[in-house]
């Protein structure tokens, strides 16, 4: 186990529920505003442009965001559950205190990202490109990172408990 107490995301009370994910997404991008103290539940979004983006204090359930381009997100106090965020695209992104449990990314761009307080717990990232990527305080515990590629990446204070690395690059 880790001697550093990892920072869990602290998400406010009352998330206001996001009825049309997508276009609620277009909005907030065209005006440049983030999305904060929401919900997102079952949207499935497949070949979307969502770059550029902040998030704070949001949990999304049960999404599917598939071959998105998601880079330069900025997440904060985020959470995904149960998602499906494979062929995504989340490079050079700013994650603080985001927490993904029990979801799959496989062959996700992950690259250059930079990580402090992120938890991955129980996801499948195998053929995930985590490149490059700068990491503070972070944990991969029970994931499926086989064939995953994390070379000329920084790491300070990280822990892989009882993950699949067969084929990786570390």
């Amino acid at each position: 186990t880790m001697a550093v107490k990892l920072l869990s995301p602290k998400l406010p009370a009352g998330l206001e529920p996001v009825g049309d994910f997508a276009a609620r997404a277009a909005a907030l991008r065209w005006e440049e505003e983030p999305l904060s103290a929401a919900l997102v539940e079952h949207a499935v979004l497949v070949g979307a442009d969502l770059s550029g983006w902040a998030l704070e204090g949001v949990r999304f359930q049960s999404c599917r965001l598939l071959e998105c381009e998601c880079s330069r997100w900025e997440l904060s106090d985020v959470v995904f559950q149960n998602c499906d965020l494979s062929g995504s695209r989340f490079s050079e992104g700013m994650w603080d205190r985001v927490l993904l449990e029990d979801c799959q990314a496989l062959g996700a761009g992950l690259s250059r990202c930079g990580f402090q307080h992120v938890q991955f717990l129980g996801c499948k990232l195998s053929d995930a490109n985590c490149a490059g990527q700068r990491v503070k305080y972070a944990l991969w515990k029970d994931c499926a990172l086989s064939r995953a590629d994390f070379s000329s990446s920084r790491w300070h204070r990280v822990a892989l408990e009882n993950c699949d690395l067969t084929g990786a690059r570390l």
